[in-house]
């Protein structure tokens, strides 16, 4: 069954819903002392009664807690990707999440049109993929000034670049990988320089001779890179 419910503020045996899911439990009609439930994004499922049902908050006595990661990927998969378009992150940050991705960083570069990211925004549309998708890991999300600052060491870098020599259905990929997506226009010839350098193993592939937007090029590898 998938899990309509979102929340991560957990007291004992309580939990508070935010105006966010309040709203939702109202737009599917349920009433006190009806059964939901719900994931705290940390790998639990929970089931509880409604016990209190307010404008902008519902309380929620906890009955069960279950550990449960059966839809998560075993596979590690990070995507960085360069700030763009609200309406093309959006995209990319909804499929992350319904595909399994554990972190999302959004990297200010050159030719980003947009400087600053609300991250309001961002944990609200990966809230609905998470519900929507049964999911039970909510991805962590990092805003950063640089496409370096992504780097952490035992994760391999693949740059994704049109100009590549390696086709993507070439490359054998590793269990834990770090995905670089330029924003729209792509990266600078220096950022690219800056991501190979990164890291001795990073891997410089291309999908294909078109020319696909942030948000597909993140869909397409996201879904080899998983089920490779």
């Amino acid at each position: 069954m998938s899990l309509f419910y979102y929340c991560n503020q957990i007291e004992n045996d309580r939990a508070i819903f935010d105006t966010h899911e309040t709203g939702h439990l109202k737009v599917m009609k349920k009433k006190l002392g009806e059964e939901v439930s719900f994931t705290d994004g940390m790998g639990n499922v929970y089931n509880g009664i409604i016990l209190a049902l307010k404008k902008n908050e519902a309380i929620i006595q906890i009955i069960n807690k279950r550990e449960d990661t059966s839809r998560e990927l075993t596979k590690y998969i990070e995507i960085t990707a360069g700030l763009s378009r609200w309406n093309r992150l959006s995209i990319l940050i909804e499929k992350a999440v319904e595909l399994g991705v554990k972190r999302i960083n959004l990297v200010h570069c050159e030719r980003s049109n947009y400087h600053k990211v609300n991250m309001e925004k961002v944990e609200k549309t990966a809230r609905k993929a998470l519900k929507q998708c049964g999911g039970t890991m909510m991805p962590e999300f990092r805003s950063l000034s640089s496409p370096k600052e992504a780097y952490t060491e035992g994760i391999v870098p693949i740059l994704l670049n049109p100009r590549a020599s390696v086709h993507i259905n070439a490359v054998s990929f590793p269990v834990k990988t770090n995905v670089f997506i330029g924003p729209e226009g792509g990266f600078m010839e220096k950022e690219l320089d800056e991501i190979r350098s990164i890291s001795p193993e990073t891997l410089e592939i291309t999908l294909g001779e078109r020319i696909l937007r942030l948000e597909t090029s993140a869909i397409v590898v996201m879904g080899y890179v998983s089920l490779s």
